[in-house]
């Protein structure tokens, strides 16, 4: 049994672990963990055996759903014969289930017992799942509802559910679940529901299954597109803008947005795709008007789902911007308000904001940080399927490249491939993704024709113009990359030929993370072109533009070009944290050692806890400035004080000044 497969059903429980151990050690017959004899003997005498009938039950019934709450249990007590026991009380007496992190009213039993206690159904399934699926529905939880009726095998209640609608899978908790359950539909009911199949193509859709959600959409009679026409020019424009088709899926959403019939979630979705695909084109203004738009819905809806997705398509533009503060701070607001809300499960958004929080981070070059979040957001995308695990290993493989561990970054990047294989996901999505990894990691180990046969497999992809939903910047990049690829060949004329091109096509709608990899090449080809005055003079300038949104990963990305210009102009570059972050990347002895001098860092966060700080402001004023809790304050106070070794804030602000923290 692989390694990922046993934590993920055991969450590391010892106890299982170490029987499983042991029966793998008597001899060559391997059984899985959960059909083992001891393991078994354990979850029914150890874990079950000491609760009455009625405890018993309600440990089953809880077993039955991916997630449950007290409230939901109460519904369900109705068809539960001396069912008294709730999730919280089954947690406070120690058994094995555990309230999902940021969220106390929701509660998870461990993946190994609910899989060993569904092998043993009680009457009343079916029931059960029906009433699950309307409190679901009342709680304009369409995903969740959907789910349950179709475990119910109710038609009705599924046609039911569908009709009320479907955009709102897009803003769902887990649409894997539903993915799983179409191959227990019956066909007829796919067949006869014009409604239902929408459905399913959004739920194909949002997985990344492009051809499946049209093939379902195109077996719609006339009648029946006619009736949604709304609905599916919204589709349509989903679908297009993941295939990375930009103006035609502006031209389905506009047609959709056109059409008064369109749901306020159908509204939402689509102003949420406009929002992307005018970011994506460069359009930022626009974008934010589309996101205000987005905003103003989700507030109406009451939706925190919905309110998620709107930071996080807030953040994107921030981000195509290079505004990585401003990104952080939107991010890590949306964050604190979904976990604020305890009566349902964790969204998809959540994870998206916290994926773009990462992608903040990586561009700071804040990577422990990083590597810390991508852990916890990136198993809950696997969990639930979601394509945003796609960026995860993406951000992996670009952390193990500018650490020089190229050897794991192609173990990250075959990593991603296969998943992304196993769940069926449309190649369009991923190969140009994976490609152009593949050849940033080939540059950096030397091998140029490499990186340019990978280069050459991705010409369709970039003839077509297709800009990838998740990864906005990538086709400049891949024109920096082709730069770099003539560099490395020696090949100065055709390098300043394409960076030209790239400078003209963008011109003023180019992402800034991008125009600043074109300046630093462009530094870099003076350097060749006409010596180190004009190339110390372009970096420089460079450098003084990165510095206050500390965005590092350019640098970090053209490291093995950068190094010998840097190694040059280090001492001449403006004094600035900045400028000792680079001394680190590129391995340069900094003039400033005065940092050094901590044993431990001062953070990101703790730096702007510092500065509010030193302008006086109290702990209550600083809450409220950053958007965190008094609690967290007075933690990255208490940090910041053992750091700088004082006792006051007095002290502190003396202390930083010294070492030129303020």
């Amino acid at each position: 049994m692989a390694i990922d497969r046993l934590y993920d059903l055991t969450e590391g429980w010892p106890t299982p672990l170490a029987l499983y151990r042991r029966e793998l050690q008597r001899g060559p017959d391997r059984k899985p963990l959960q059909e083992c004899a001891s393991v078994e003997r354990f979850l029914r005498d150890t874990v079950l055996g000491q609760l009455t009938s009625a405890q018993s039950r309600s440990i089953r019934a809880v077993a039955e759903l991916e997630l449950c709450s007290d409230d939901l249990f109460s519904i369900l007590q109705e068809c539960l014969a001396e069912a008294t026991m709730p999730p919280s009380e089954m947690c406070e007496r120690g058994l094995p289930i555990r309230s999902m992190p940021g969220r106390g009213r929701w509660y998870r039993l461990n993946p190994l017992l609910q899989e060993w206690l569904q092998t043993q159904a009680m009457a009343g399934y079916s029931e059960r799942m029906v009433i699950a699926s309307r409190w679901f529905s009342r709680q304009q939880q369409f995903p969740e509802a959907l789910r349950y009726a179709l475990l119910a095998g109710d038609g009705d209640e599924v046609i039911r559910i569908a009709s009320e609608s479907s955009e709102a899978l897009l803003l769902g908790q887990d649409t894997a679940s539903l993915l799983r359950l179409r191959k227990s539909l019956p066909p007829r009911l796919l067949e006869h529901s014009g409604r239902l199949r929408i459905v399913y193509s959004w739920v194909h859709a949002i997985g990344g299954q492009f051809r499946q959600a049209r093939a379902l959409i195109d077996g719609l009679a006339d009648e029946e597109r006619s009736q949604h026409a709304a609905r599916l020019a919204a589709l349509q424009a989903f679908i297009l803008r993941g295939e990375g088709k930009v103006q035609p899926a502006l031209d389905f959403a506009d047609q959709a947005l056109a059409d008064d019939t369109l749901s306020p979630q159908g509204q939402l979705v689509t102003q949420m795709v406009r929002s992307s695909a005018l970011c994506a084109a460069g359009r930022f203004q626009d974008a934010r008007d589309a996101n205000r738009a987005a905003s103003r819905l989700a507030r109406e809806a009451g939706d925190s789902g919905s309110e998620a997705l709107a930071v996080y398509s807030h953040a994107r533009i921030e981000l195509g911007k290079g505004a990585l503060r401003h990104a952080e701070q939107l991010l890590r607001t949306g964050l604190d308000t979904a976990i604020q809300e305890l009566a349902r499960p964790a969204r998809i958004g959540e994870t998206r904001l916290q994926l773009n929080l990462v992608l903040v981070l990586w561009h700071q070059g804040r990577f422990d940080e990083a590597d810390r979040l991508l852990v916890l957001c990136g198993r809950h995308a696997e969990q639930t399927r979601d394509l945003g695990l796609l960026l995860a290993m993406a951000i992996r493989v670009l952390i193990c490249r500018a650490q020089q561990r190229l050897d794991d970054a192609f173990v990250w990047i075959g990593r991603a491939e296969r998943t992304m294989h196993s769940w069926q996901v449309d190649e369009s999505l991923f190969v140009p993704v994976l490609e152009a990894l593949k050849a940033s990691c080939w540059l950096a180990q030397g091998q140029p024709d490499s990186a340019f046969h990978a280069l050459q497999r991705l010409q369709p992809y970039r003839d077509a113009g297709c800009v990838p939903e998740l990864f906005p910047m990538m086709p400049g990049l891949l024109d920096c990359l082709e730069v770099r690829i003539h560099l490395s060949r020696g090949d100065l004329v055709r390098a300043r030929e394409t960076l030209l091109k790239t400078a003209r096509q963008y011109q003023e709608t180019i992402p800034w993370g991008v125009e600043l990899h074109v300046k630093l090449l462009d530094a870099v080809l003076l350097h060749e072109e006409k010596g180190l005055a004009p190339a110390r003079k372009a970096l420089v300038a460079v450098v003084e533009e990165a510095t206050p949104e500390h965005f590092i990963s350019p640098f970090a990305e053209l490291r093995g070009e950068l190094q010998g210009l840097m190694e040059k102009c280090n001492d001449q570059l403006p004094d600035s944290r900045f400028k000792q972050s680079l001394a680190e990347l590129f391995g340069l002895r900094s003039e400033d050692g005065n940092a050094d001098t901590l044993q431990e860092p001062i953070s990101e966060r703790e730096q702007g806890v510092l500065e509010l700080i030193a302008q006086g402001l109290s702990n209550q004023e600083i809450a409220d400035k950053l958007h965190i809790s008094l609690h967290t304050v007075k933690t990255h106070a208490r940090r910041i004080n053992a750091k700088l070794e004082v006792r006051s804030r007095t002290q502190a602000i003396v202390r930083a000044r010294e070492l030129g923290l303020l």
